[in-house]
């Protein structure tokens, strides 16, 4: 199964390759790591946010946004957790996953 972490955004033509869908990590991949890494974003279904993110993002903090790839012949519209990540990383914030922390969700995910 897949989680709801993507460890890099694909590039347009990758994306349009995959199907229209990011590379999430898999229970797999994250059950070989042993120390916290960086993502591209993550669902937040458990998530932690350091004090002073949200006074540096413009608000709406939480609002989907449509992705336009370089080319403009290729969109997608991302959700807010997907939109609130790429705003953070773009204001200079890193998006972490901590491999070690095991939490449930009420989906068909595992996080």
């Amino acid at each position: 199964g897949t989680t709801t972490s993507v460890a890099h955004w694909l590039e347009e033509d990758d994306f349009s390759k995959n199907g229209g869908v990011m590379n999430h990590e898999t229970v797999e991949s994250i059950s070989k790591r042993r120390k916290p890494f960086t993502v591209d974003y993550t669902g937040f279904g458990w998530v932690l946010i350091k004090k002073g993110v949200f006074e540096q993002l413009p608000y709406p903090w939480f609002a989907p946004k449509m992705q336009v790839f370089e080319s403009g012949a290729v969109q997608d519209m991302c959700g807010e957790d997907v939109s609130f990540c790429l705003d953070a990383i773009e204001a200079g914030d890193d998006i972490w996953c901590d491999p070690r922390i095991r939490v449930g969700h009420e989906k068909t995910r595992v996080i």
